[in-house]
């Protein structure tokens, strides 16, 4: 028994170690990029691994807990075999004393003897090992935990990235609007129907246009150099944004939060360390551990697992909900292009002015830009969602 347990040991330990050496090759850091480059959004996380530098410190730490570990794995071997020679030999020599009709006590205490130091000697290699195998592990936990935390950063700022780009169509597509009204306006005035005061309040609306416009363009520029960190680039260098994948926004309406919820606490890195924590506190060769470390682990192990509940709950509720404002704003657009038709058949006829129409046609405008700009938004929210769900 104590044989299995010691080869047990050995062998959790070799496992371990492998996994992490194949870790450290998968993550292994790489160079600087090149001067300008197009970044993709399912690219991310394969920069992020090559090249960030948070990832490139738990790397180092990983290998350091590896090459340690194999120090103290090769001696269990060692030792291991020696028992194993010993322990034949004593079985031969037992064999042999018996067939011609010897006593075995001088053998007994002889090979006992050794056997016993060699056993008291694996017996603490073993445990020492056991425990750089479960330094390995928390090393190997490290590394994910950084990729997961700086991917979901280069996410959100990607997506951030077009954000902003389609909250500045929308905001331009407002001004070409607002000139095209003031145009009109201007012509009342110089035909002499209307005050020139009435263009004042369009000299305040295009002010505030501008500085929405510029508020985009520092935010894009923000989300730029922090997925230029996040990636490990030079603030320098100049890089292009890919397109955004398309994601399924439809597939909000078949969600399942339960199932979702329960996947949201199996996959969360943050509960995967505490459970690790508090049952490392619980294993038999620490029983000593006092119990209050013990009582204060569990707590913290239930915190997370309502904490998470906690924000997945709000995440599910903000996309359900964006979502369902999403389909009620394509239904206005549609009814609107509809009264558009309409309004169109009566212009033809003479029944309305052309102003009427013209109208109708910037609010659609103004309508489906800012349509477009709640989809890409709903997508960071849907692309948060997944993180959660999945341990992101």
């Amino acid at each position: 028994m104590r044989k299995n347990r010691i080869q047990g040991f050995i062998n959790r330990s070799l496992s371990l170690t492998l996994c992490a050496v194949l870790s450290c090759g998968l993550l292994s850091v790489g160079g600087a990029f090149a001067a300008s480059r197009e970044i993709k959004y399912d690219e991310l996380e394969s920069l992020i691994k090559a090249h960030n530098i948070g990832v490139e410190s738990a790397n180092n730490a990983l290998s350091k807990a590896v090459s340690t570990s194999k120090d103290y794995t090769e001696p269990n071997i060692a030792l291991y075999n020696q028992i194993t020679m010993v322990q034949n030999a004593y079985d031969n020599a037992v064999k042999t004393s018996e067939s011609l009709g010897l006593p075995t006590v001088s053998m007994d205490v002889y090979y006992g003897s050794q056997l016993q130091q060699l056993q008291m000697q694996l017996d603490n290699l073993g445990n020492t090992s056991e425990k750089m195998a479960d330094a390995v592990t928390a090393a190997k936990d490290a590394v994910d935990r950084v990729v997961a935390g700086q991917l979901s950063l280069a996410r959100t700022n990607f997506i951030g990235i077009h954000i902003s780009d389609k909250t500045a169509e929308h905001v331009k597509n407002t001004q070409n609007i607002l000139i095209a009204q003031r145009d009109r306006a201007k012509r009342l005035v110089d035909a002499g129907f209307a005050p020139a005061s009435s263009l004042d309040a369009f000299k305040l609306q295009e002010d505030s246009i501008k500085v929405q416009i510029d508020n985009a363009k520092r935010s894009r520029d923000t989300y730029v150099i922090k997925l230029k960190a996040v990636l490990g680039l030079p603030l320098g260098d100049s890089i292009t944004i890919g397109k955004l994948p398309d994601f399924d926004l439809s597939r909000i309406d078949k969600i399942s939060y339960n199932i979702d919820l329960l996947s949201c606490l199996s996959n969360s890195l943050d509960i995967k360390q505490k459970q690790r924590t508090y049952t490392l506190l619980w294993d038999d060769r620490k029983a000593s551990t006092e119990a209050v470390d013990k009582d204060s682990a569990k707590l913290a192990l239930e915190q997370a697992k309502l904490d998470a509940e906690v924000n997945f709950r709000s995440a599910y509720e903000g996309l359900v909900k964006s979502w369902a404002q999403l389909k009620e704003d394509k239904k206005a657009i549609d009814e609107a292009k509809t009264t558009l038709a309409k309004a169109e058949k009566q212009l033809s006829l003479g029944l309305i002015p052309a102003s009427t129409v013209t109208k109708q046609k910037e609010a659609i405008s103004s309508k489906e830009s800012a349509y477009e700009l709640s989809k890409v938004s709903l997508a960071l929210q849907l692309q948060t969602y997944d993180n959660m769900r999945l341990g992101v």
